[in-house]
């Protein structure tokens, strides 16, 4: 027996019931003794029937919505199981409020949940579900095995404390001559504070290019010592008033020569300095290099220059770039010294930077120098001469 098929298209808007064909409806003619000319794909199941004969059981069936009540009916639950629910709900927000205190940057820094106070109040079990941790690996960290880093970070700490917190990663690894990694990672088992600097940088000019680039500086470092020398005056706030500080930097090992401190920032203070930094020279010609504040122009500060057979050089008008050695050095002072050290007077700040001065030139170590101070540096290069 010959079939004879034909298509219905289904219009694009109309919804297709669950049981037509995406595409098309195709069936055998035989199936529709009368068929018509279009058929709605929005007929009912009876009138389907109707043309195709099929009996309406055969066709698919929409599911009923089974009443809520009949839906995995609510077991009371008794007594015992309640407070178990309860033990398990403390446990859990016990657990993320400590994990929220570890996000914070505030206050001190824990790698890890303090889990031995969370175990005191808390059942271990409800802990390690909570931590998707397996029990046997719990039970594997905390066991009484000797710790292989112990003797690293005890030295860290030693030279971190020797240091009085002045040393960060960089130079606590080039002080015991580890690699940078293992310092970090030894550092941050331990959780030392590092010292901030407060490095900032310039945001990009609004017109979205560069103007041109910044001066290039006329005091260069020399290779020789004693041949370059930068001085200026910077101001200290203490208890009962202010201190001003001047000293003189050499620009060959970055070791400070000489320096003064005073009540007033006047030109006995400046004149002071050179006193003291006299005996240092040995040949003629050191170039001091300031800007052009008033302490540098007075007749009597430049008679002693004169007299020490010292070159005067100032740097240009409004800019930074000539004296940013001598700049660097206060930002280092305050950071290290003074900021940290609380209120202080100014008897006290003074013996302070004294003690500053002398752990400046003799222990702190420089990466720029070898990994060396500013007077290890300089005796070094004279033995080797």
């Amino acid at each position: 027996m010959k079939q004879i098929y034909i298509t219905l298209q289904i219009p694009s808007r109309t919804p297709l019931p669950a049981y037509t064909q995406p595409t098309a409806y195709r069936r055998p003619l035989r199936h529709f003794p009368n068929p018509p000319e279009t058929m709605d794909t929005r007929l009912s199941k009876k009138a389907v029937s109707a043309h195709s004969n099929i009996p309406i059981k055969t066709m698919p069936q929409h599911r009923k919505k089974t009443p809520s009540s009949q839906i995995n009916p609510t077991k009371k639950k008794t007594q015992a199981e309640l407070i178990e629910e309860l033990c398990y709900m403390r446990a859990e927000v016990a657990y993320l409020k400590e994990l929220k205190a570890l996000s914070q940057k505030s206050g001190p820094k824990r790698t890890k949940p303090n889990r031995q106070t969370l175990r005191a109040q808390h059942p271990l079990k409800y802990l390690l579900h909570i931590a998707n941790l397996p029990k046997s690996s719990f039970y594997y960290h905390h066991q009484d095995r000797p710790d292989p880093d112990a003797a690293d970070k005890a030295l860290l700490v030693e030279t971190y404390r020797r240091h009085k917190g002045r040393y960060g990663q960089r130079r606590i690894a080039a002080a015991l001559s580890w690699n940078h990694k293992k310092s970090g990672a030894v550092d941050e088992a331990v959780g030392t504070e590092k010292p901030s600097y407060g490095r900032k940088s310039l945001p990009p000019s609004r017109h979205g290019r560069n103007i041109g680039k910044p001066p290039q500086t006329p005091v260069q470092s020399p290779k020789a010592q004693r041949k370059k020398w930068l001085t200026d005056v910077t101001e200290l706030k203490g208890k009962d008033g202010k201190l001003y500080l001047s000293p003189i930097l050499d620009l060959f090992n970055r070791e400070i020569v000489a320096y003064a401190m005073s009540r007033r920032a006047d030109s006995e203070m400046v004149k002071e300095m050179l006193e003291k930094a006299a005996p240092r020279l040995t040949d003629k010609g050191t170039m001091l290099h300031s800007d052009q504040g008033v302490l540098y122009r007075t007749a009597g500060y430049r008679e002693l220059l004169a007299e020490h057979s010292m070159v005067q050089s100032m740097s240009r008008k409004a800019n930074c770039w000539d004296n940013a050695p001598m700049e660097s050095f206060f930002a280092v002072l305050k950071t290290e010294c003074f900021y940290n050290a609380g209120e202080l007077t100014v008897d006290e700040l003074m013996k302070q930077i004294d003690d500053y001065m002398d752990y400046y030139n003799r222990e702190r170590c420089s990466l720029k120098l070898k990994k060396l101070s500013p007077v290890a540096y300089r005796t070094q290069l004279a033995q080797s001469a």
